[in-house]
């Protein structure tokens, strides 16, 4: 069963898109650079996770944190390593917990430039695209797991209208397609270091990404 299913403008009368499950899955797990908030470089530690976990998965990549740049490279790295599994990591500096986020919304939205200094003030991602898209994983079951291994995590319905989202909504399209060999896609938020320990976000991916690979 694919993982993702588009959601209209009402966010209802959903449909499941289903076709087989490939056995031999393959993992691409990606962070972000450092960003600018009011001028200033703020530190992303997705990126360290991402390097640390680069031997657990089969392809890993550090995204740049902007628009137009983002969208291209990524869409270029969902073509040339044809993953069946995509993991986002973002930071989430007002967040305290892990938060699994449950939708992906067609909206770009930043009150702040990127990195490149540019903007985008409610426009699509995708013209004409479907509002939103919603995961099929069962989140809380997943919040459970990690909870069995001492981390705190919530489920969350709104991943923010900036980069983390938009490659959110470029993952989850291409796993709603049937053309595609992308099955699941899921992004997740981290906390800053002094909420999550760098150790412990490891053992929470760990966990996860085995998790995922046992669905």
């Amino acid at each position: 069963m694919k993982k993702f299913t588009p959601r209209a403008d009402g966010l209802s009368d959903l449909k499941v898109l289903n076709r087989p499950i490939k056995t031999n899955q393959s993992i691409f797990l990606t962070g972000f650079e450092p960003f600018l908030v009011n001028g200033t470089l703020v530190d992303n530690p997705t990126a360290g996770l991402v390097e640390a976990l680069s031997t657990r998965v089969e392809y890993s990549a550090t995204l740049p944190v902007e628009y137009d740049r983002t969208q291209r490279l990524f869409q270029d790295y969902l073509s040339q390593y044809a993953p069946s599994i995509w993991v986002g990591l973002g930071l989430a500096n007002a967040r305290t917990t892990i938060a699994l986020e449950a939708i992906a919304l067609n909206v770009q939205h930043s009150d702040g430039a990127d990195n490149a200094g540019m903007y985008r003030q409610n426009t699509q991602i995708v013209p004409g695209g479907p509002a939103a898209y919603q995961t099929q994983l069962p989140l809380a079951e997943v919040v459970a797991v990690l909870r069995q291994h001492h981390v705190e995590a919530h489920v969350s319905y709104h991943a923010g209208t900036f980069l983390c989202n938009q490659v959110y909504y470029q993952a989850a399209r291409w796993a709603a397609s049937s053309d595609t060999p992308l099955q699941t896609a899921l992004f997740i938020h981290i906390p800053p270091e002094q909420h999550l320990a760098k150790p412990m976000a490891l053992t929470a991916l760990q966990t996860l990404l085995d998790w995922l690979e046992m669905r």
